[in-house]
């Protein structure tokens, strides 16, 4: 195999592939941990999988010869990143599984494994698709995978939660103590709704490949899903099992609602929090809404806010990091608290971001 390619134009989908493959020595079949290269017809191929994700990139290259083998992901990453602009020639040798990989003043020699040691890309048959704007998928993944569950124990709050019906589409991601839902309005032609489960590793590379793109495809089928963007496919197996019926811990009534400006609520919990990083307490009444919270060996802080109210006075306590996630990730300038008591989830929208809704489980205030 011989290719050239310019280096600009390689460098972002040597990043993706080397996000999917897994580091040498957390997978027990090695050549998981490489990429496969493969040329043809003027284009460069290239995969990386760690059996439950699988990623491709096709790019056009000048082949002077076609050819495959599979090298290790980071250290082609690390070698390319740190190429000179320009021109990179890869070259096979005769002498087994051996590549250069040069410019006109660097040069690495580099050994890899056989192409056709590498797992096949899985091909997606029966499968359902629909289309949509890659600013909207990404959003959606944006307001959502910070809230999924990191516990190994929990499999199916691990990934985020697609339902699909005729005119609808909702993403929905929980770790058990907050709840993260963004809905949007699509048209699609699915005869029956769809629910499933999409891994949270399979949603962050797929957020990396929207960046600059237009639209996304998305195909699915009994197991397994995949989104085409551009030159790039990414196909992932999907999580097993029932999410939670989270729709029934959303309050349909509240006590207590507060108008609050998102950047000055945000402020306030990011520094009254420096003392006490576990637990914060919202104290509302007609007069005031104060925020503070309190360190025994330490000391205390507390933030007052400009606010509208509705309703009875009340105090809450919320882990500090889960208020400003929600409001990071939240569009407009004002935000709405809604209360029912000092033990129910709290929900916070934004009448500019209507389609997102944030709850938040309370912590005991001692």
């Amino acid at each position: 195999m011989k290719i050239t390619v310019d280096k600009e134009n390689i460098v972002k989908e040597i990043q993706l592939v080397q996000g999917v493959a897994p580091l040498e020595g957390k997978s027990t079949i090695s050549i998981l941990s490489n990429v496969l290269i493969e040329s043809s017809d003027d284009k460069l191929i290239m995969t990386a999988s760690d059996l439950e994700i699988n990623l491709r990139c096709e790019i056009g290259v000048n082949v002077v010869e076609p050819g495959s083998i599979t090298l290790s992901a980071k250290r082609l990453s690390d070698i390319i990143r740190e190429m000179p602009l320009g021109e990179i020639t890869f070259e096979t040798k005769e002498e087994g599984n051996k590549i250069n990989i040069y410019t006109p003043t660097a040069l690495f020699h580099l050994f890899g494994q056989p192409g056709e040691d590498f797992p096949q890309f899985p091909q997606l048959t029966d499968s359902q698709s629909f289309s949509l704007p890659a600013s909207i998928f990404k959003e959606m993944i944006r307001k959502t995978v910070f809230a999924v569950s990191r516990d190994e124990l929990r499999p199916t709050l691990q990934g985020i939660f697609l339902s699909l019906s005729e005119k609808n589409m909702e993403m929905v991601a929980t770790d058990g103590h907050r709840l993260s839902i963004i809905t949007q309005d699509i048209d699609i032609n699915f005869k029956t709704p769809v629910k499933l489960i999409i891994p949270t590793k399979a949603m962050e590379g797929l957020s990396r490949i929207l960046e600059e793109e237009e639209s996304v495809k998305v195909d699915i089928t009994g197991r397994e899903i995949g989104f085409t963007v551009g030159n790039i496919r990414l196909i992932s197996r999907l999580i097993e099992g029932e999410f939670p019926n989270y729709k029934g811990f959303i309050p349909a009534e509240y006590r207590t609602k507060v108008k609050v400006n998102r950047d000055d609520l945000l402020d306030a919990c990011r520094r009254v929090s420096l003392l006490n990083s576990t637990i914060i307490k919202f104290s509302i009444s007609k007069d005031n809404f104060v925020i503070n919270s309190i360190a025994s060996e330490i000391g205390d802080a507390r933030e007052e806010l400009e606010f509208n109210m509705e309703g009875k006075d009340m105090e809450i306590g919320f882990k500090p990091g889960y208020v400003i996630d929600g409001l990071k990730n939240m569009r407009g300038d004002e935000v709405d608290i809604t209360l029912v008591s000092s033990e129910t989830s709290g929900v916070i929208t934004s009448p500019q971001d209507e389609r997102y809704t944030y709850l938040i489980m309370p912590m005991r205030i001692e």
